[in-house]
């Protein structure tokens, strides 16, 4: 991707097991924002982490709260996986309030 080109120009090779964390939200897939002040060298975790904080794991509320409905009728967490193809510990990060924690009912 684009902006990992511009690290790289900027601030030389990304070590192994490290990512790009953006600041901002700017750009798309799969350019993404290329100002280098708005990059840090995170890890996947952290990457996931901020993922949660902004929303941007790609689920809008709608499909969140349909979700939790889900949730509440009694389906497994991997079979809402399953059934919005997205990991069990997405659907388990809302069920438990670690994503979307404004609305989850769930703990």
């Amino acid at each position: 991707m684009a902006y990992r080109w511009v690290w790289e120009l900027v601030n030389g090779p990304i070590p192994d097991g490290k990512l790009i964390l953006h600041s901002c939200d700017n750009g798309g897939h799969p350019i993404g924002c290329c100002n280098p002040t708005h990059m840090r060298l995170g890890t996947v975790y952290e990457n996931s982490q901020d993922m949660m904080a902004r929303e941007r794991h790609g689920l809008p509320r709608i499909v969140v709260k349909a979700i939790m409905g889900l949730l509440d009728r009694g389906r497994s967490q991997t079979e809402i996986a399953e059934l919005y193809g997205v990991t069990r510990e997405t659907i388990s990060a809302i069920a438990t309030g670690r994503s979307h924690q404004s609305e989850t009912r769930h703990e």
